[in-house]
């Protein structure tokens, strides 16, 4: 029951056991309402969430959701709550009699609208595929199990394979078996890696009271594992998430697909394959934890309560706004060598393993931060980045129970990369100038081919229609000048500046720059 200021009145009319009254003559709309509401409360699939009322549908491709309940959708599920829809019609000679009818639309409307559903009604703020580790009163860890719990404002916990008591060891063995695919441009990023195992656990559990970091994966090729890894991630916690892909021509803005993921309550909300420059409102007001915000999808309009939610992002050198870098924690991959062996399970591939085994995985992340809880909730003294307390958890956690190096180690040189059009542009350029033409003194003129061959767009004013070239040299020497040196790294690949006599274009010999990359 939602909480509700001021008692209900008490209903006028005597309405008949097992009937749900249409509203007419002396039944009111909020009386109907007191009928109706209390029987689809006990039932948990109806729910009020932030002042709009919901229902949870499950379908095999999505898995569980929120859907806004439409009248529509109501008079279609009132008789599946054992009771009939009548209305009371008094019969010429003064008798009462309850005729079985159809519960109409219009009246349906306004019950939904009515302090009745409000007040019976739970609240909701999350629905969740698998059980979930918390804490009692007295700080000790507890696992909530299927069915729906008050805690975090309204939790309904979809499933409830048992989930097994692990020792600690093995829990951290059975972790670190899941990076062992993966190329980490290094070893931090494979911390970070490990950082977003357990994150999850953290916020479904309102451990961690304070605002969560976008999981950003970063790749130099396609088919490097970006996605894949956080794929793992959801699949850990038995979850498909709200899959949002950039939007090439049609209609429909990034805002407008991510309000339509927030509508749909499911905890993990993933930008997939990003390309473009990322500059969401939204999502940056979302992640910063401001409370809620105004989600607007096709014909609904309507607040959500944002902290609830985890994001993840996957590139492979998308640019970032400076507010959105530093939401981030940006984990980098680089694509393993073509004849690279994957380890192959009774399942299929490592993916489909894990969603076999999905409680044992949990059972893994859960005896992390069941030992986290036991020490008290540590935290470590780092402080490179913004999301401090998330940051100073988790480092704790990976580095004192996993045993593995601190998860901010060259993280805020990334986030400033991520922020920098040039620098995305160079890593770029870097990544295919290895592939294509090794071991080679590349000048500006050279790297414009390069970038044209792979269709690596240039970081130019709207409107330019300077050479690419001279655009390369001006930013080139842009890096280099801030660097104060001849020698920059980017994505583990050097870049060396170097100038010597080289014949220019009006036939003269004259000193050119030149760049040479080896990773």
């Amino acid at each position: 029951m939602s909480d509700h200021p001021e008692e209900l009145p008490s209903i006028a009319a005597e309405i008949p056991h097992g009937v749900f009254p249409v509203p007419s003559g002396s039944i009111t709309h909020e009386e109907a309402a007191r009928i109706i509401f209390p029987v689809i409360a006990e039932k948990k699939r109806v729910f009020l969430r932030d002042f709009s009322i919901y229902e949870v549908i499950e379908t095999t491709s999505e898995g569980a959701k929120l859907r806004m309940m439409e009248a529509e959708r109501l008079v279609a599920t009132l008789t599946q709550y054992g009771h009939t829809v009548r209305r009371r019609e008094e019969k010429p000679d003064g008798n009462l009699i309850w005729r079985k009818t159809n519960f109409p639309k219009e009246h349906a409307k306004t019950i939904l609208q009515t302090d009745a559903a409000r007040y019976y009604l739970p609240v909701i703020s999350r629905v969740i595929s698998a059980p979930v580790i918390s804490q009692d009163e007295d700080g000790r860890p507890v696992i909530l199990q299927k069915g729906y719990h008050h805690h975090g404002g309204g939790t309904l916990i979809t499933k409830g394979k048992p989930i097994p008591d692990m020792p600690l060891g093995e829990a951290v063995q059975l972790l670190k078996s899941l990076l062992a695919d993966f190329n980490f441009c290094t070893p931090a990023d494979g911390s970070r890696a490990m950082a977003s195992f357990i994150s999850p656990a953290l916020k479904f559990g309102d451990l961690l009271n304070c605002d969560f970091p976008i999981d950003f994966a970063e790749a130099d090729q396609s088919q490097s594992g970006k996605t894949y890894r956080q794929k793992i991630v959801c699949a850990i916690y038995g979850e498909i998430p709200s899959v949002i892909t950039e939007a090439r021509g049609g209609v429909g803005s990034l805002d407008e697909s991510i309000s339509a993921a927030l509508i749909d309550g499911k905890p993990f909300i993933t930008i997939d394959n990003l390309r473009s420059r990322l500059d969401s409102t939204i999502l940056e007001t979302a992640v910063r934890g401001h409370g809620t915000v105004t989600a607007r999808a096709l014909r609904t309009s309507t607040t959500i309560e944002t902290r609830h939610y985890l994001w993840q992002i996957s590139t492979n050198g998308a640019e970032l706004t400076r507010d959105a870098a530093n939401r981030c924690i940006v984990t980098k991959i680089t694509k393993r060598p073509s004849d690279a062996r994957y380890r192959v399970f009774p399942e299929g591939d490592l993916l489909q393993h894990v969603k076999a085994n999905q409680h044992l995985y949990l059972g893994a992340v859960f005896a992390v931060v069941r030992d986290w809880i036991h020490q008290g909730k540590p935290k470590s003294g780092e402080s490179r980045h913004d999301f401090r307390d998330w940051v100073q958890s988790l480092d704790w956690i990976v580095t004192e129970i996993i045993g593995m190096p601190p998860i901010m180690d060259g993280h805020q040189e990334e986030q400033m990369r991520t922020a920098n059009p040039q620098l995305q542009w160079l890593r770029l350029a870097a990544i295919e100038a290895v592939k294509v033409r090794p071991n080679e003194e590349l000048s500006a003129m050279h790297l414009a081919e390069i970038c044209d061959d792979a269709d690596i767009p240039l970081p130019i004013r709207r409107g330019s229609k300077e050479e690419p070239f001279m655009t390369i040299g001006k930013i080139m020497r842009k890096i280099f000048t801030d660097a104060q040196a001849e020698q920059v790294v980017i994505e583990s690949i050097k870049v060396t500046r170097i100038e010597k006599e080289a014949l220019a274009e009006n036939g003269n010999w004259k000193p050119l720059k030149f760049y040479h990359f080896t990773r």
